[in-house]
Protein backbone atom coordinates (compact mmCIF):
# COMPACT_ATOMS: atom_id res chain seq x y z
CA UNK A 1 0.00 0.00 0.00
CA UNK A 2 3.04 2.39 0.80
CA UNK A 3 4.36 1.48 -2.98
CA UNK A 4 1.11 3.03 -4.01
CA UNK A 5 0.91 5.68 -2.08
CA UNK A 6 4.25 6.66 -3.15
CA UNK A 7 3.64 6.58 -6.80
CA UNK A 8 0.62 8.74 -6.75
CA UNK A 9 2.67 11.21 -4.69
CA UNK A 10 5.18 11.20 -7.40
CA UNK A 11 2.73 11.32 -10.12
CA UNK A 12 1.33 14.30 -8.84
CA UNK A 13 4.10 16.23 -7.91
CA UNK A 14 5.07 15.24 -11.28
CA UNK A 15 1.88 17.14 -12.84
CA UNK A 16 1.88 19.60 -10.29
CA UNK A 17 5.52 20.70 -11.68
CA UNK A 18 4.03 20.44 -15.23
CA UNK A 19 1.63 22.67 -14.15
CA UNK A 20 3.75 25.69 -12.53
CA UNK A 21 6.09 25.21 -15.53
CA UNK A 22 3.19 26.01 -17.90
CA UNK A 23 1.63 28.86 -16.10
CA UNK A 24 5.17 30.13 -15.84
CA UNK A 25 5.77 29.90 -19.85
CA UNK A 26 2.45 31.57 -20.47
CA UNK A 27 2.93 34.20 -18.06
CA UNK A 28 6.58 35.78 -18.01
CA UNK A 29 7.36 38.11 -20.91
CA UNK A 30 8.84 36.52 -23.93
CA UNK A 31 12.41 38.22 -23.52
CA UNK A 32 10.77 41.27 -23.48
CA UNK A 33 11.60 43.88 -20.85
CA UNK A 34 10.48 47.48 -19.73
CA UNK A 35 13.04 50.69 -19.71
CA UNK A 36 12.91 52.82 -17.42
CA UNK A 37 13.31 56.01 -20.21
CA UNK A 38 10.96 55.98 -23.17
CA UNK A 39 13.83 56.37 -25.73
CA UNK A 40 13.74 57.28 -28.92
CA UNK A 41 16.62 56.04 -31.04
CA UNK A 42 15.35 57.43 -33.93
CA UNK A 43 14.79 60.87 -32.82
CA UNK A 44 19.16 60.78 -31.71
CA UNK A 45 19.78 59.31 -35.02
CA UNK A 46 17.93 62.11 -36.73
CA UNK A 47 19.78 64.59 -34.84
CA UNK A 48 23.31 63.09 -35.96
CA UNK A 49 24.34 61.45 -32.52
CA UNK A 50 25.82 58.94 -33.38
CA UNK A 51 25.65 55.28 -31.42
CA UNK A 52 29.20 55.57 -30.37
CA UNK A 53 27.90 58.53 -28.28
CA UNK A 54 25.82 56.70 -26.20
CA UNK A 55 27.15 52.74 -26.50
CA UNK A 56 31.02 54.16 -26.46
CA UNK A 57 32.78 51.02 -25.95
CA UNK A 58 30.89 48.92 -28.90
CA UNK A 59 34.42 49.27 -31.02
CA UNK A 60 37.12 48.76 -28.52
CA UNK A 61 35.26 46.13 -25.34
CA UNK A 62 33.54 42.73 -26.23
CA UNK A 63 30.21 44.70 -25.19
CA UNK A 64 28.99 47.90 -26.18
CA UNK A 65 28.26 49.45 -22.95
CA UNK A 66 24.90 50.92 -21.79
CA UNK A 67 24.82 54.58 -21.59
CA UNK A 68 25.54 56.39 -18.10
CA UNK A 69 23.34 59.38 -17.15
CA UNK A 70 26.69 61.68 -17.34
CA UNK A 71 26.66 60.75 -21.18
CA UNK A 72 22.94 61.53 -21.20
CA UNK A 73 22.99 64.71 -19.16
CA UNK A 74 25.49 65.92 -21.73
CA UNK A 75 22.82 67.01 -23.80
CA UNK A 76 19.68 67.19 -21.41
CA UNK A 77 20.65 69.19 -18.44
CA UNK A 78 19.50 72.54 -19.48
CA UNK A 79 15.89 71.61 -21.01
CA UNK A 80 14.05 74.21 -22.76
CA UNK A 81 11.21 71.72 -23.62
CA UNK A 82 10.56 69.86 -20.66
CA UNK A 83 9.63 66.20 -21.16
CA UNK A 84 8.31 63.34 -18.51
CA UNK A 85 11.69 61.17 -19.80
CA UNK A 86 14.04 64.04 -20.07
CA UNK A 87 13.18 64.69 -16.55
CA UNK A 88 13.76 61.30 -15.38
CA UNK A 89 17.08 62.14 -16.79
CA UNK A 90 17.94 64.55 -14.94
CA UNK A 91 16.46 63.40 -11.54
CA UNK A 92 18.43 59.89 -11.91
CA UNK A 93 21.56 62.82 -12.02
CA UNK A 94 20.83 65.12 -9.65
CA UNK A 95 19.86 61.86 -7.32
CA UNK A 96 23.58 60.26 -8.58
CA UNK A 97 21.88 57.21 -9.77
CA UNK A 98 22.34 55.02 -12.26
CA UNK A 99 19.54 54.93 -14.99
CA UNK A 100 18.09 51.04 -14.35
CA UNK A 101 18.33 50.28 -18.56
CA UNK A 102 17.16 46.64 -18.82
CA UNK A 103 19.98 44.49 -20.91
CA UNK A 104 18.09 43.19 -23.95
CA UNK A 105 20.82 41.74 -26.13
CA UNK A 106 22.03 38.73 -24.27
CA UNK A 107 24.43 35.62 -25.25
CA UNK A 108 24.68 32.89 -22.82
CA UNK A 109 27.65 32.99 -20.20
CA UNK A 110 29.48 29.81 -22.58
CA UNK A 111 29.59 31.80 -25.68
CA UNK A 112 32.22 34.19 -26.33
CA UNK A 113 31.01 37.30 -28.76
CA UNK A 114 32.89 40.84 -29.29
CA UNK A 115 31.58 43.76 -30.58
CA UNK A 116 35.45 45.07 -30.99
CA UNK A 117 35.99 41.83 -33.48
CA UNK A 118 32.59 42.13 -35.30
CA UNK A 119 32.85 45.53 -35.78
CA UNK A 120 36.42 46.09 -36.67
CA UNK A 121 37.26 43.08 -38.18
CA UNK A 122 34.12 42.24 -39.56
CA UNK A 123 33.28 45.80 -40.51
CA UNK A 124 29.49 45.23 -39.72
CA UNK A 125 27.29 47.68 -39.03
CA UNK A 126 24.79 47.62 -35.61
CA UNK A 127 21.92 46.59 -37.72
CA UNK A 128 23.41 43.56 -39.10
CA UNK A 129 22.77 42.13 -35.60
CA UNK A 130 20.38 44.82 -33.45
CA UNK A 131 17.98 45.03 -36.33
CA UNK A 132 16.92 48.91 -37.55
CA UNK A 133 16.72 49.89 -34.15
CA UNK A 134 18.16 53.28 -35.45
CA UNK A 135 14.31 53.69 -36.76
CA UNK A 136 12.81 52.94 -33.39
CA UNK A 137 10.83 55.55 -31.73
CA UNK A 138 9.94 53.85 -28.61
CA UNK A 139 12.88 51.85 -26.47
CA UNK A 140 14.16 48.22 -27.16
CA UNK A 141 12.28 46.10 -25.51
CA UNK A 142 12.94 42.99 -27.04
CA UNK A 143 15.29 41.55 -29.54
CA UNK A 144 14.34 43.07 -33.42
CA UNK A 145 16.62 39.89 -34.80
CA UNK A 146 16.65 36.54 -32.24
CA UNK A 147 20.42 36.04 -31.89
CA UNK A 148 20.33 32.53 -31.92
CA UNK A 149 23.42 29.75 -33.17
CA UNK A 150 21.75 29.46 -36.52
CA UNK A 151 21.96 32.99 -37.52
CA UNK A 152 25.13 33.67 -36.37
CA UNK A 153 26.38 30.21 -38.14
CA UNK A 154 24.82 31.79 -41.83
CA UNK A 155 27.08 35.14 -40.80
CA UNK A 156 30.06 33.55 -40.56
CA UNK A 157 29.35 31.03 -43.42
CA UNK A 158 29.55 34.11 -45.60
CA UNK A 159 32.65 35.88 -44.43
CA UNK A 160 35.01 33.99 -46.72
CA UNK A 161 38.12 34.99 -43.90
CA UNK A 162 37.21 32.49 -41.76
CA UNK A 163 38.00 28.90 -42.16
CA UNK A 164 35.67 26.66 -40.83
CA UNK A 165 32.60 28.63 -39.20
CA UNK A 166 31.01 25.65 -38.04
CA UNK A 167 34.32 25.65 -35.69
CA UNK A 168 32.44 25.38 -32.01
CA UNK A 169 35.80 26.56 -30.25
CA UNK A 170 35.57 29.88 -32.22
CA UNK A 171 32.76 31.56 -30.48
CA UNK A 172 31.69 28.39 -27.10
CA UNK A 173 34.25 29.09 -23.90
Amino acid sequence: MNLLKNQWFLIGAGLCGILILVVLFLVLPNGEVTQPIAFNHKKHRDNNVPCIVCHRFYKEEKRAGIPPVNVCITCHEDVIYPTPEKIKIQNYFSQHKAIPWQQVYKVPGHVFFSHRLHVNRGNLACKSCHGEVGQLEQPVTKQLIPLKMKYCIDCHKTVETIDNPYECIRCHR
